[in-house]
């Protein structure tokens, strides 16, 4: 039984590595779409 721990322990940690690096992306789209918006929002306002 103690054999398999570690094993479950790396699948564990391979999922959460997975999800930050999908939130990171998503944060990273967000911010790329926040700029876009202000490049066409800076003009008009101006």
């Amino acid at each position: 039984m103690n054999v398999n721990l570690p094993h479950e322990e790396n699948r564990n940690l391979v999922s959460i590595g997975n999800s930050y690096s999908y939130f990171m992306d998503s944060i990273e789209k967000i911010i790329n779409d926040i700029n876009k918006f202000i490049m066409i929002i800076t003009p008009i306002m101006i």
